[in-house]
């Protein structure tokens, strides 16, 4: 790829496929270090083994045109809370998530950031999850949704969560527990926290996918970048 510049208050959102020839897979198993390539040939399951072959060597290949860095030069890290990290160029933020046969990869400069995607699919229990782990008003917006929007709506909210959690450098459920009120409402403090401090956009990705992109404060754009080498 040809060097990339970001500006402080950009965040840019690339995309991948998963879909893509053997020749392809082979390619971008080239560009995995000696580590992820003896951690992908201990995969059973083929798909996987794809999906981290491909995800992984496109993150480097994206990566390093920002760093300005050979690909297999780069060098990761990992926080106390499991979040990956550039250690080679520290300044440089990103997270990435994948879901069916697309994977999407946030970027940032100095400032945290979190992406999440759900492909849209039938969610029989939208509305109970809804109830039990998010807001009463987030539950009575699932629940008052048109059938055909509900399962959208549902994973809108949980992208939300999701990638919030995700900038912040925690998992899903830390982001969904709930504690009961005084007031015998329900909230979870740590996501209270959270979104106090960090902004996230939802998109409608396409008729398939819905996506959140999160990062720390709200002095930032998103810059939907396109394709991971095009």
């Amino acid at each position: 790829m040809s060097p990339l510049d970001i500006a402080l208050d950009e965040v840019h959102l690339w995309e991948t496929s998963l879909s893509v020839g053997d020749e392809e897979v082979e390619r971008n198993e080239s560009l995995l270090s000696s580590d992820e390539q003896g951690y992908a040939r201990s995969f059973t399951n083929a798909r996987a083994k794809r999906q981290f072959i491909i995800s992984r060597a496109k993150l480097r290949e994206l990566l390093s045109a920002y760093a300005g860095l050979s690909s297999r030069d780069l060098r990761f890290g990992m926080t106390p809370e499991g979040k990956p990290f550039l250690a080679t160029a520290r300044e440089l933020e990103f997270n990435l998530t994948h879901s069916g046969d697309l994977v999407l990869y946030g970027v940032a400069k100095s400032r945290p950031v979190g992406v999440d995607v759900e492909r849209v699919r039938e969610m029989p229990k939208a509305i109970e999850l809804a109830k039990r782990f998010m807001l009463a008003e987030e539950h009575e917006r699932v629940a008052s949704s048109a059938p055909e929007r509900r399962d959208r709506e549902f994973l809108s909210l949980w992208v939300k969560r999701e990638g919030t959690g995700k900038a912040y450098g925690v998992g899903i459920w830390k982001v969904l527990e709930r504690r009961m009120r005084l007031d015998g409402g329900s909230s979870n403090p740590l996501f209270d926290k959270i979104a106090s401090d960090y902004s996230c956009q939802v998109i409608d990705y396409s008729e398939d996918y819905v996506a959140a992109v999160a990062a720390l404060g709200d002095d930032w754009r998103l810059v939907r970048r396109g394709l991971v080498g095009a």
